[in-house]
C-alpha cells in the first residue's frame, strides 16, 4: 500500500482510491517580507530564490506550465529538494518560496501567501496491488485514512470522489 500523490495513468495491475485533493500554494516562513503585501502576484515572487522539486516529478513539470501560461520564465534562482524535512527547514530559516500542497502552511511557523496557481492541484490517495488482499492493520488504516480526510475541513481539502479514474471508497478487503 502506498499512500502519496496519484497522478498520472493508474499502472497496470494496481487500484487507487482517492482520498482528497488539495491546492498547491506558495508557501513562507511567518514574517517573510512578502506576507505584508495586501496583493500577491506571480512578478511579485520573482526575485526570491524558489524550492522546487526536481525535474521528473509532476509538481514541477505543472510549475513550469503555470509559468510559462502567464508569461514568465521559471525561477532561475532555484534549489531543488524534494526531502519534506529539508524543505521545512529551508522555508523556516530564509526568505525562500515553495509551491507546496496547501496543508503545509498549517506547520507552526509557515503561511501561505494569497495567490492561486490555477491549474495546479493534488490529487492525494492510496495504491494497492491490484488483487493482493490487504493485511487488517493496512484495511484499519485505510479506513482511519478516509475518517480523517471527511473530520477535517479546509478549503480545498474535500473527497474526490472518481476524481482521475480513483475511487473513493474503502473496497479493499483484509486477508
Amino acid at each position: 500500500m502506498i499512500l502519496g500523490r496519484i497522478s498520472g495513468p493508474t499502472p497496470e495491475h494496481t487500484r487507487r482510491h482517492a482520498l482528497y485533493e488539495e491546492e498547491v500554494r506558495i508557501i513562507v516562513r511567518d514574517g517573510h517580507p512578502l506576507t505584508t503585501r495586501a496583493r500577491i502576484d506571480l512578478s511579485n515572487l520573482l526575485d526570491h530564490t524558489w524550492i522546487l522539486p526536481g525535474a521528473e516529478t509532476t509538481l514541477r513539470i505543472e510549475l513550469e506550465e503555470y509559468f510559462a501560461r502567464h508569461g514568465h520564465e521559471f525561477p532561475v534562482d532555484r534549489v531543488e529538494v524534494t526531502a519534506h524535512l529539508a524543505v521545512l527547514r529551508l522555508l523556516m530559516e530564509t526568505d525562500m518560496v515553495a509551491a507546496l500542497p496547501g496543508l503545509v502552511a498549517f506547520e507552526p511557523g509557515l503561511t501561505a501567501l494569497p495567490l492561486e496557481l490555477d491549474g495546479v492541484r493534488t490529487l492525494v490517495g492510496v495504491t494497492v496491488a491490484e488483487g493482493r488482499r490487504l493485511s487488517h492493520a493496512a484495511t484499519a488504516m485505510f479506513a482511519a485514512l478516509g475518517e480523517e480526510v471527511e473530520r477535517v475541513e479546509h478549503p480545498g481539502f474535500g473527497l474526490a470522489a472518481g476524481a482521475s479514474g480513483a475511487s473513493a471508497g474503502p473496497t479493499m478487503t483484509p486477508r
